[in-house]
């Protein structure tokens, strides 16, 4: 009886899909999505972050360069009482914005997004502080009356702004969810990702470096 318990259990296991066990971050207590629906695992881009330090004195991003399974990026966070260590290696779980994602009738997400990518990579610090608060309003982290008075102008006119005019789109960017080798949630953070269209004219851009290389030697 126990045999053939054993047998038909090694059988279910067996059956579960290959994608599960990738890399082991899909399976088990680490694949914790976020708290909204409207997510969907990515796959391809889930592996390993290395957090960079803060730029600006206080405790949001941008990050300085953190590097994303080998990848230059600059996150933004989107949790305040959840907190990493710079300079430490987590694993992390992308997912994409399949929406909608409602927060008080606002898709913050899809928003969010938005105003990093238009303020949140300025050379101005009350540009990046600005847009960090932005974040965290919009994903219900603090009141509007928490911002720092010097940038409730700027954050305001940030929100105040509508991603439907230029038809925003959010697919540029994932929301990582960050653990250690324990399973330990760390902050969660908002990335941005190539697009198929850099990597595509990186490619070839490299192959046109081989052609010139051929021609000269």
């Amino acid at each position: 009886m126990r045999k053939k318990i054993f047998v038909i259990a090694v059988m279910f296991v067996l059956m579960l899909p290959a994608s599960l066990w990738a890399d082991g971050f899909s399976a088990g207590p680490f694949n914790q999505p976020p708290k909204d629906d409207g997510w969907q695992l990515d796959y391809s881009g889930s592996g390993s972050i290395t957090m960079g330090n803060v730029i600006n004195p206080y405790d949001g991003g941008p990050f300085t360069p953190s590097t994303l399974n080998g990848n230059a990026v600059f996150p933004y966070c989107v949790e305040m009482s959840v907190y990493f260590s710079p300079g430490s290696t987590y694993k992390v779980n992308l997912y994409e914005d399949v929406g909608p994602l409602d927060n008080g009738g606002t898709d913050w997400f899809w928003q969010a997004t938005y105003i990093i990518d238009k303020h949140g990579f300025s050379n101005l610090s009350s540009d990046q502080m600005a847009t960090q608060y932005a974040v965290w309003w919009l994903n219900g982290q603090l009141a509007k009356s928490d911002v720092p008075v010097g940038l409730q102008g700027t954050f305001q006119s940030f929100l105040n702004e509508d991603p439907s005019l230029v038809s925003w789109d959010d697919s540029g960017y994932r929301y990582a969810d960050l653990f250690n080798a324990d399973g330990i949630e760390a902050q969660d953070q908002i990335v941005r990702t190539p697009e198929p269209m850099t990597i595509l004219l990186l490619g070839f851009g490299l192959l046109g470096v081989g052609y010139l290389r051929r021609k000269l030697f």
